[in-house]
């Protein structure tokens, strides 16, 4: 089997194959004559437009105005030691409906508001 026949179902077969932008269908293994022919057709018909990605934040999880995936913004760390050896209390906030609530450090990253998002009801604020 020729290299670019391989390289053709693996191209289909991998995960991002099937999402590639490509438009139409390629060729027959028939009509390549090379691997390089191959892969300037696939090259051909990717969009020349840079993709945008999304801007990554330098913010920890337990640093003040960090904002999780459930929308929750860590206000402060009260001071106060978790149940967990090494671990803190944090003031938190919902961005959505505006309660103030604890959360322990280790669960900040994934933390929901218990008012409107369902989550438990974390630690006592002092």
């Amino acid at each position: 089997m020729d290299g670019f026949v391989r390289l053709r179902r693996r191209l289909a077969r991998s995960p991002l194959g099937p999402s590639l932008p490509l438009t139409g269908t390629l060729p027959s293994a028939s009509v390549l004559s090379s691997c390089s022919e191959f892969l300037s057709v696939v090259w051909s018909r990717l969009p020349r437009e840079p993709r945008i990605l999304p801007a990554v934040e330098d913010k920890k999880p337990t640093d003040p105005g960090h904002v999780n995936r459930n929308g929750q913004v860590t206000i402060r760390d009260t001071g106060t030691s978790g149940a967990d050896f090494g671990q803190r209390i944090f003031q938190m906030g919902c961005s959505r409906c505006g309660a103030v609530y604890g959360s322990y450090s280790g669960d900040v990253f994934q933390r929901k508001c218990p008012d409107c998002q369902d989550g438990s009801a974390g630690p006592v604020l002092v």
